[in-house]
């Protein structure tokens, strides 16, 4: 029983520790109002989680992307690879109730 009760202990301190650890990599920008996670893939690559919120369009979402993507070359040339995200032109005119999913992009800093 009591080994039953110390595993269970130790489950919800993992779960814990992680969850804490995902929101340290929660960002902020003032500038665009927007949170955002970015988690370094390799040397040269960097995956951009940009989260919506019911402030935050998706105009802004994507220009705040592309923005930081300059920042984190340095100016350097570089090249976004969509995971997922990106609406259509007239997505909101066809589902004007539809929640804005989160903007992920790969970004990849010429060496």
């Amino acid at each position: 029983m009591k080994l039953k009760q110390l595993a269970m202990l130790l489950i919800a301190t993992m779960f814990t520790l992680n969850s804490a650890q995902a929101n340290d990599n929660l960002k902020w920008d003032f500038d665009h109002q927007v949170q955002y996670y970015q988690q370094r893939l390799s040397e040269n690559v960097v995956r951009l989680s940009v989260i919506p919120n019911s402030k935050t369009r998706f105009v802004r979402m994507s220009a705040f992307l592309i923005r930081q993507a300059e920042k984190l070359c340095k100016s350097k040339p570089f090249s976004l690879r969509n995971i997922e995200g990106v609406q259509t032109f007239d997505s909101m005119k066809a589902e004007p109730n539809r929640i804005t999913p989160t903007l992920k992009a790969d970004v990849h800093c010429s060496a």
